[in-house]
């Protein structure tokens, strides 16, 4: 895992021989509405890579396309397995349906299996969303990933079978 710019995620993502996939994420906080008190919750934005890289298979649903990471595209959301049994009672028909963050409704598609648990890169987290909804929630008015901007994100890859680091 690295913090780096867009520019390095793109050109790894397209252009790398050695890996099977790289993918982006960063984290930060939004409120869910609708299903009874008003609740802060920690989030992790994530291409499409990301998930699988990490070995998280979905216990319902799906994991994200690089379709769900492209601008304009319906708002999607994974839960986490404890978010999924604390704030739908584990409802195995929870896929499809919607839950509002920061105001936004968004299509409920995955839930994680319940041995990933959560936890992701040192944080207790409650939900995954495409990083390209990241501006929608932030308000920060950025294109994430458009290049420009001087954000830093994570980055996580996976080499190839056979491939070394120094390649």
């Amino acid at each position: 895992l690295l913090n780096q710019g867009p520019a390095f995620y793109f050109m790894y993502r397209e252009h790398a021989r050695v890996f099977t996939d790289v993918g982006v994420w960063d984290n930060y906080s939004v409120t869910v509405t609708g299903r009874g008190e008003p609740e802060r919750v920690r989030v992790v934005g994530v291409t499409d890579g990301v998930l699988p890289l990490l070995g998280v298979q979905p216990a319902l649903g799906r994991a994200f396309t690089r379709q769900d990471d492209t601008p304009g595209q319906p708002l999607r959301v994974i839960l986490t397995h404890g978010y999924w049994q604390r704030r739908f009672a584990g409802d195995p028909g929870v896929v499809g349906r919607n839950i509002t963050l920061n105001g936004a409704a968004f299509t409920i598609v995955g839930v994680t299996a319940p041995r990933f648990g959560g936890t992701y890169i040192g944080l207790n987290l409650n939900l995954y969303l495409p990083i390209t909804t990241m501006p929608l929630l932030t308000g920060d008015g950025e294109q994430l990933l458009g290049g420009r901007q001087e954000r830093s994100f994570g980055v996580v890859g996976r080499l190839k079978p056979g491939a070394t680091a120094a390649q």
